[in-house]
C-alpha cells in the first residue's frame, strides 16, 4: 500500500484503521472487541475504510486492464462504485465453452 499512497499521513492515518480492535456483539447481546494490533485476519467489509482501500487496489487493475486491450477484446466495460464493480461485456472469452448439455 505505502507504493499507492504518497502522503505520510494519509498512509499513518490507514495504518491505524488496519489495527483499529472492531467491537462486535455476540449471540447473546454482550460486547466484545476482536482484532487490534495483533490481528492477522484483515477489516470487516462495510469498514470506514473499504471503499478507500477497495479504490487503491482496484486501480491496479484497471491500469493492467487497459493495459492489455480486455475491454476492447471482450466489448467490455468496468463500471464501480465505492468498493464494489460490474464487469459488462457483449463477447465472450475464446476459451470459455459455456455449460456443459
Amino acid at each position: 500500500m505505502a507504493r499507492r499512497v504518497v502522503d505520510r499521513h494519509v498512509l499513518w492515518l490507514i495504518k491505524l484503521w488496519l489495527k483499529a480492535p472492531v467491537e462486535e456483539t455476540d449471540g447473546e447481546g454482550r460486547r466484545r472487541l476482536t482484532g487490534g494490533k495483533r490481528s492477522t485476519r484483515g477489516r470487516p467489509q462495510g469498514g470506514v475504510a473499504s471503499p478507500m482501500l477497495a479504490n487503491l487496489y482496484m486501480n491496479r487493475f484497471l491500469k493492467h486492464w487497459r493495459q492489455t486491450g480486455r475491454g476492447e477484446a471482450f466489448c467490455a466495460h468496468v463500471i464501480s462504485y465505492a468498493d464494489d464493480f460490474v464487469i459488462l461485456s457483449r463477447k465472450r472469452s475464446r476459451r470459455w465453452r459455456g455449460p456443459k448439455p
